[in-house]
């Protein structure tokens, strides 16, 4: 309801034979960085809608967003790429949770994992953020399309009886469409500079070992090999 915004028919309310109808507009962006990364970081506080019974919901009220950090989209989504490094090293099987993330995910999670594990490197924490970053904030965007797609399929089976209001809030719908495709933009444009940086050093890292005497670069082979194995 807070994301997308929502509204409450309440056919009782006016005692008139006249539904009372409430909308709420999508909620702020401070909304969407709270399920990313959590509520508890010391910022202002968040505040999203709440039934006052769990059957009609008629009278939903503001309440406080508490979301710690270790719960938040962007953390979890950060063990699991942790989990997934730490099992493709030790040829362990994945679990339902993390295949559902490789599904879902626009990168090929998978295939940068393995290509590192191949080459006994392994991803930085910078590197793990990054990634992380990129996958929650896509996902996230996934998922508010898709409610947006359902509400505004709902709209079809809705006749308000203020059709000015009702236009008002669907302009509230289109700009809160409008907003989280500005933020698929720039997601993409994260992950064309992430891209790059990456394939730059890449090609810096060969570059170099290739500079290297023999004695060099087998020592780099093996201290690699040691951080693959989490060993330094």
């Amino acid at each position: 309801m807070t994301v997308v915004g929502t509204i409450v028919v309440n056919t009782a309310a006016t005692g008139t034979g006249k539904p009372a109808i409430s909308y709420f507009g999508p909620g702020e962006d401070a909304v969407v960085t709270a399920l990313l990364d959590g509520t508890d970081g010391g910022g202002p506080k968040v505040y999203v809608l709440a039934c006052d019974t769990e059957d009609k919901c008629l009278n939903p009220t503001q309440a406080e967003l508490n979301l710690p950090k270790s719960d938040a989209l962007r953390q979890r989504v950060r063990n699991m790429i942790a989990s997934m490094n730490t099992k493709i090293r030790s040829d362990q099987a994945l679990d339902t949770a993390e295949i559902q993330l490789l599904n879902m995910s626009p990168l090929p999670l998978y295939k940068i994992l393995a290509v590192q594990a191949f080459a006994h490197a392994r991803l930085d924490p910078s590197s793990e953020d990054a990634l992380a970053e990129i996958v929650a904030v896509s996902l996230l965007s996934a998922m508010i399309d898709n409610m947006l797609d359902r509400v505004t399929q709902a709209q079809v089976y809705f006749q308000p009886a203020d059709q000015s209001t009702a236009e008002t809030w669907r302009q509230q719908l289109r700009e809160a469409r409008a907003k989280y495709e500005q933020r698929e933009f720039k997601i993409k444009d994260t992950v064309q500079m992430t891209e790059m940086i990456i394939n730059r050093s890449v090609m810096l890292e060969s570059t170099l070992q290739n500079t290297l005497s023999p004695g060099m670069a087998a020592a780099l082979n093996f201290s690699r090999g040691l951080n693959a194995q989490g060993l330094k």
